[in-house]
């Protein structure tokens, strides 16, 4: 479990929330995932490939990534940015994969942001 917490979130965000971390590490080690669901989890993420898909997306899009996402890095989002026609992309300086919990401030002004443009119309 640790490692998955340092795979989630940045380090800076890890260490600033040991103590909050340790405890979602503990109530999941508690009930713990079935192996062989979590393997089939992962094989099924990995197996999903939509690339060619992407340019179909018509509709407005809004991309938020951590700069520190090791699940997802940046450049994924790059790539979503290059085949998705009508996107905009937001890189959040020092956030992990849990962004909307690293930089809950950031993250949802750019959603409401995006939103109210999109209402605005």
């Amino acid at each position: 479990m640790q490692l998955a917490l340092l795979i989630l979130y940045s380090p800076a965000y890890y260490h600033a929330h040991a103590e909050q971390l340790q405890l979602f590490a503990s109530q999941i080690n508690a009930h713990p995932p079935d192996t062989s669901i979590a393997v089939k989890r992962i094989e099924m993420i990995l197996a999903h490939d939509v690339l060619d898909r992407l340019e179909n997306i018509s509709s407005p899009t809004c991309i938020v990534v951590g700069d520190q996402d090791v699940v997802t890095p940046a450049y994924f989002s790059e790539e979503l940015k290059q085949h998705i026609a009508h996107r905009e992309l937001h890189v959040i300086s020092g956030a992990g994969h849990s962004v909307h919990a690293e930089k809950p401030e950031a993250f949802f002004a750019i959603v409401r942001d995006f939103i109210e443009r999109l209402t605005a119309c």
